[in-house]
């Protein structure tokens, strides 16, 4: 049984970027969507059995019409034309953030082979042999508590996988320090054949079969030094691979000594070291 497991595409973050590409949307949002689409490339040629989208696929709740189009024709050659089957929940950045609004990701719910899971409540799907657990974002941690404490693999299935959005119990360097972040108990990870993870955008393991895949493009210059990418997993005999995609490279230009020196100056500097880096692709 081979998955594919994704997460956190931020699609349309990078508005406040100055410079704006030839589709309209900022250099930062196409490459953040340019990032998607090539996992998206790379999960079709793959031809996995099931792919999992562990949240955030958007990164606001009213993402742009143009990224909900780009998304939607995506998750359509994905799930719908290339028939691979297709599960993808809310995460805490596109989740609503109030009782009865829909979240962005209904809209999808049209398309063939796709399971959309957005409703804050632990949704059970079964696609032939894995029974996947699927608990979105919530409103609050009390519900996420609640919600993850009726998961429980199903002994009719011959694999069992929770998926989810938060931070590891115990393990603070998994958090991203943001509003709203949810808190996942160890014991229940524990529980399953696998555990994908999303919200923490580097490629991490957190238990023996419980992963975060890691985000598709660099959303901070703390990713700087990181591979970006999702997980291609098999589950008999168990085995991780983290597949890479082809991101924009973040470069630190070395500190400047400011002391003296008029503004003038400290431009004409800085303009010669940004150059020196050869830095128009980064």
């Amino acid at each position: 049984m081979k998955i594919c497991h994704f997460a956190d595409s931020h699609l349309g973050a990078g508005a406040n970027h100055p410079r704006r590409g030839e589709s309209g949307l900022t250099l930062r949002q196409e490459d953040i969507i340019n990032s998607f689409i090539e996992a998206v490339d790379k999960i079709i040629k793959i031809k996995p059995d099931l792919c999992i989208h562990a949240g955030d696929l958007f990164d606001s709740t009213r993402p742009l019409n143009k990224v909900m189009a780009i998304a939607g024709e995506q998750l359509h050659r994905l799930a719908e034309i290339n028939a691979i089957p297709t599960i993808i929940i809310t995460g805490n950045h596109d989740a609503p953030k109030q009782p009865f609004k829909g979240a962005a990701l209904d809209i999808y719910r049209q398309i063939d082979n796709l399971v959309v899971v957005s409703n804050g409540k632990l949704e059970v799907h079964i696609f032939d042999d894995v029974c996947i657990q699927a608990v979105p974002n919530c409103l609050t941690n009390e519900i996420f508590q609640q919600e993850l404490g009726k998961s429980s693999p199903d002994l009719k299935s011959k694999y069992n996988i929770i998926m989810t959005h938060g931070v590891a119990a115990g393990m603070p360097e998994f958090a991203m320090a943001e509003l709203g972040e949810l808190e996942i108990p160890m014991d229940i990870l524990n529980k399953f054949d696998y555990s994908a993870l999303g919200h923490f955008h580097n490629y991490s393991k957190v238990a023996p079969r419980a992963y975060y895949c890691g985000s598709t493009e660099r959303m901070s210059q703390s990713e700087r030094t990181f591979e970006k990418g999702f997980i291609e997993l098999d589950l008999d005999p168990f085995n991780v691979k983290f597949h890479e995609v082809k991101t924009r490279k973040m470069v630190d230009v070395q500190t400047i000594n400011a002391a003296g020196k008029r503004g003038d100056q400290l431009a004409t500097i800085l303009q010669d070291k940004i150059e020196s880096l050869g830095s128009s692709d980064k």
